[in-house]
Order: C-alpha cells, then structure tokens, then sequence
C-alpha cells in the first residue's frame, strides 16, 4: 500500500483515520490468513455491518457461521 501512496497516519485510538477498509464480506468466499480473516471475525458483534447487510439482503448470520 505504501507504493500505492496509501500510508496511515498515526492517529489516536479510534480517531480519525486517513484510510479504513473493512473488508467484511467478498463474494462468500472465506480467507483465513494473518493479514486477513473473510468473512470478518467480529461481524457477529458489530450491529452498524449487521443493518448495512441486512439493506442489502445479505443473510450475514449464515456467512459468519460459514466462517467458523
């Protein structure tokens, strides 16, 4: 990303950020590495991707139990 000119600033915890990218979900498929976990392993417990998905008439329940 740094070759991309997509460097993050050092910000307080929770501040402000130059660049957030919550890969939540990609087309059902399921990524288990150290820089990456899909489906996201706190969607379960983040009510604000729960509605974005449910508008979308993603059924999240079922990817986050795919994912375990």
């Amino acid at each position: 990303e740094v070759e991309r000119g997509r460097v993050r600033a050092e910000t307080p915890r929770w501040g402000a950020r130059t660049l957030d990218l919550d890969v939540v979900l990609f087309d059902g498929r399921r990524v288990d590495t150290p820089q990456l976990r899909i489906p996201h392993p706190e969607l379960p417990h983040r009510d604000f991707w729960q509605r974005e998905l449910a508008a979308l008439g993603v059924d999240w329940r079922a990817c986050a139990e795919a994912a375990r």
